[in-house]
């Protein structure tokens, strides 16, 4: 199995300083909308695939089409957030200090199943699922703000399947 990092070229920047290529992970510096990253995936033939993305989905529907056209059947990663969410970033501690924003929410994210029939959400997990050991994480304000009914559906993490192999 080959492990792909996949961002834009500041970014991956950064991770050079951390990590090198090698024969196991592949560090490659561009847009996951373009395509052009495609060929240097499919060229280690290591199907079955699996793609995580975090904090990237604003052109979320492309990159989803994209996806399942050159990799049908790969499982995708992703977390999302409620719109409620995404009008208050600004209050994170990490997000008020960039200049970038998320613009894409969504408030069920089972929904993407409607955009394709082949998109089949296999789990979502959101911070109220989430298992007591890893509540004592957070702390006792977040652990207090997230279980209310209101924010629990926040922000999630999910996996779906794009397409049949």
């Amino acid at each position: 199995m080959c492990w792909f990092d996949l961002d834009l070229p500041d970014a991956i920047a950064i991770r050079q300083s951390f990590f090198s290529s090698s024969d196991r992970r592949k560090l490659i510096a561009a847009s996951a909308l373009d395509t052009d990253w495609i060929a240097q995936v499919k060229a280690t033939n290591n199907a079955p695939y699996l793609f995580i993305c975090e904090g990237v989905l604003i052109q979320v529907k492309q990159l989803f089409a994209n996806l399942m056209q050159h990799f049908p059947g790969a499982l995708f990663a992703f977390d999302s957030m409620s719109s409620l969410m995404a009008k208050n970033q600004q209050r994170h501690d990490i997000m008020n200090k960039m200049a970038g924003r998320f613009d894409w929410h969504i408030s069920d994210v089972r929904k993407i199943q409607d955009w394709d029939d082949r998109y089949q959400v296999l789990e979502v997990v959101r911070f109220g699922d989430l298992p007591v050991q890893y509540w004592q994480r957070f702390s006792l304000k977040e652990r207090i703000l997230f279980s209310l009914p209101v924010l629990r559906n926040a922000y999630r993490l999910a996996i779906a399947q794009l397409g049949k192999a």
